[in-house]
């Protein structure tokens, strides 16, 4: 069996993680049977669910508290040295759910979209993301002023977007 490294995820939840992308529980004391023995549980392999973005995650619960982990996160948290402090996990090959130790690297959110580009997941189109700004950004004529959005208008005379928005005009 390959190596692990124990890693502790909330609450004094332990598992093992394997260089390979398993994740293990522990063996661990689960509650106290009705005859007053303990119910102790063996560890188990936990098999991964599958994100809405592709990605491999796993839930795990503790005194009735449920909380996901994505793997490739708790495997780069385990194997992979993160000396700047970089925010995000990125798969050197692209591929979502492989997350052996060795595929993994720390990244900043742009060099995760630089990777994207260069390994063709994603468009590198000036003119279309321009386009998707435009319209994410809704002009608005208000009190007379025309503004590029409903937060510069909010910051500009100092009422709020909502309020901006309901007396507002969008172009």
């Amino acid at each position: 069996m390959s190596e692990f490294r124990e890693l502790n995820v909330f609450d004094d939840v332990v598992v093992e993680v394997y260089e390979d992308g398993r994740i293990k529980t522990k063996d661990h004391h689960h509650r106290i049977k009705v005859d007053g023995r303990p119910d102790n549980r063996k560890g188990k392999f936990l098999t991964p669910g599958i994100d809405k973005n592709g990605y491999e995650r796993i839930v795990l619960t503790r005194n009735g508290k449920r909380k996901t982990f994505m793997v490739h996160r708790l495997v780069a948290e385990a194997y992979v040295d993160n000396p700047k402090n970089k925010p995000t996990v990125n798969h050197l090959n692209g591929i979502k759910d492989d997350n052996r130790a060795d595929n993994l690297e720390w990244a900043t959110h742009s060099e995760q979209k630089k990777h994207a580009i260069e390994l063709g997941l994603t468009k590198n189109n000036e003119r279309v993301l321009s386009e998707a700004n435009k319209r994410r950004s809704i002009r608005v004529l208000f009190e007379g002023r025309e503004f590029s959005s409903l937060r510069e208008a909010a910051r500009k005379t100092g009422f709020s977007r909502t309020y901006i928005n309901k007396r507002g005009v969008r172009l």
